[in-house]
Parts: structure tokens; sequence; C-alpha cells
């Protein structure tokens, strides 16, 4: 048996919702796959960057996977809610007769989430409407706050701050400075076992 991972991959848009499964030997590795493979012009660069057309005849570079799934899908245009999430699926999964492996956020939930956290983000940006989207995290759910950076443009985004919700704290939400790699180590992946 190899060593790669199952992992089924989920997006929302205003249309209609995609499912993909594939495999690979990593979360990383399976994101840069994903987005080789869904972003427009989407290449891998040599020093692991991943540079995609952004609709205006030039490329937006991202210098980390979760940075390009971040600009990329989790962000959108319009009024409608879209999503993007990421699970792994295991053995017991493959070896069930029936078995849940993939439940998608709650609107409200997400709702309730930025509502929490957007007290923090206006004490920096007094009258901001600005969008959100989130990831759930190992100890908590972190809230992340963004705008356009050149308007009428949908790339690249601008990130204005992280909160985090830790669970222990509930629902106090505090300003989050991780980096990438630390979002990649702890987000959740795993899906109800059977």
């Amino acid at each position: 048996m190899d060593d790669l991972k199952h992992f089924i991959i989920f997006r929302r848009t205003s249309g209609h919702c995609v499912t993909w499964l594939m495999r690979a030997p990593s979360l990383r590795e399976a994101l840069i796959k994903y987005a080789l493979k869904e972003c427009s012009g989407a290449e891998l660069r040599e020093d692991g960057s991943i540079a995609v057309d952004d609709g205006y005849s030039g490329r937006t570079i991202y210098t980390h996977p979760l940075a390009c799934i971040e600009g990329e899908m989790k962000t959108w245009s319009g009024d409608d809610w879209h999503g993007w999430e990421v699970r792994q699926l295991q053995q017991e999964h493959w070896d069930a007769d029936f078995a849940e492996v993939f439940c998608s956020e709650n609107p409200f939930d997400l709702a309730l989430y930025i509502e929490l956290s957007r007290p923090l983000l206006r004490q920096r940006h007094p009258r901001s409407r600005a969008r959100a989207f989130v990831w759930y995290l190992t100890d908590g759910i972190l809230v992340t706050f963004y705008r356009h950076a050149r308007k009428g443009r949908r790339w690249p985004v601008e990130l204005l701050g992280r909160y985090h919700l830790p669970g222990q704290k509930w629902p106090e939400a505090v300003e989050w400075h991780g980096s990438y790699e630390d979002i990649l180590e702890k987000i959740v992946i795993g899906s109800v076992l059977p």
C-alpha cells in the first residue's frame, strides 16, 4: 500500500457545489495539487510559490499554498455565500458500509464567528464592512477579514486582520498573528469516523 492520504475538497459557489477526491502525501501537497489543477494558469515556481493568472493579463504570486487557497477560493465577489473546505478521509471511511465523509460549514455559525470578531477589526478599521472567511483550527476558530487590494478587481486580496476564537475562552475573540505554516499545522481536516 502506498503512503498517499485521501483528501476530499468541497467548494460552494453562487452557481453550484463541487467535490473533489485526491490522493497526496500531505495536506500541503494536496493544496498544491488542487491549486495547480483548479486555479487559472497556475504554476508551481522553483521557490515553492504559486503563480496564478489574475484575469487582467497579469499574474498573482502566492508565497504559500494556503495563501493561494485563501485568495482564489475562500474570497468572493457578490452577495452569495461561498465556501471552500478540505477533509482527510481515513481507511475506516472506505471500509464502512455507510459513512458520513463530509459536512459543510453552517452559514449561521460563520455569521456568528464573524460577528464576534468584527469589533476587534473595527478598532483598527472603524467603519469597515470587510468580508471574512473562517478556518477551523484544533484550538478554535480563525476568522480572517479581507478586502480587494485593487478597486474593481477580485485579485489580489489584502488581509486586514485575523482573529482567533479559542475554544477554552469562547466567545472571546483575540487578535492572531500566526503564519500560514501555523494554520497548516492546526487546520482541522478530520472527518467523523463511522
